[in-house]
């Protein structure tokens, strides 16, 4: 009888032959290559195997609370207007330019 060897979805790359495991990825890039085993020198196709999580957080905005609102004089694409976006919802808006307080250099 043959034992069962546990090669799909693993944390290394393993022999589907011999259960040899080889630290590191299926070679160059993301894409899937033929390997030769580093013990039983069989030839085997290895393709990598991605997951997704999340990560989550709270937008207060959205339920009531206020804008973190914050401005950004970087993308000011307008002589009178000022690009603000809020922090934790994302909205972006666009808003007139407070006028400038002009001193009196004369007095």
């Amino acid at each position: 009888m043959t034992k069962e060897i546990d090669h799909e979805y693993t944390d290394e790359v393993v022999c589907p032959y011999c259960g040899y495991e080889k630290e590191g990825d299926c070679g160059d890039g993301p894409t899937e290559g033929n390997q030769q085993c580093g013990e039983c020198e069989k030839y085997f196709s290895c393709e990598p195997n991605y997951s997704v999580s999340y990560s989550t957080r709270k937008v207060d905005c959205l339920n009531g609370s206020e804008h973190n609102w914050c401005h950004n004089s970087s993308w000011n694409d307008w002589d009178d207007k000022e690009y603000w976006y809020c922090r934790s919802c994302e909205k972006r808006e666009y808003r007139p330019k407070a006028p400038v307080e002009q001193k009196d250099v004369t007095k």
